[in-house]
């Protein structure tokens, strides 16, 4: 909301609708393992050796 991409008018309905759906799709999650994923995979950030892949560039990583 503090991006003001959503015209003025809407706002209320829109955080109204958001908040709807957080709640109905939070216990889909509950039991949701995460881990480290790489965030930037892509063959730039992959380098081959012995034909392995070997990633780099980790700047970008998170959970999920």
């Amino acid at each position: 909301m503090d991006g003001k991409f959503i015209p003025a008018h809407f706002e209320h309905s829109y955080k109204e609708s958001v908040e709807t759906l957080c709640q109905l799709i939070h216990p889909l999650f509950k039991d949701i393992k995460t881990h480290r994923i790489h965030g930037d995979c892509h063959k730039g950030n992959i380098i081959l050796r012995d034909d392995n892949p070997f990633f780099i560039d980790f700047d970008e990583m998170l959970m999920g």
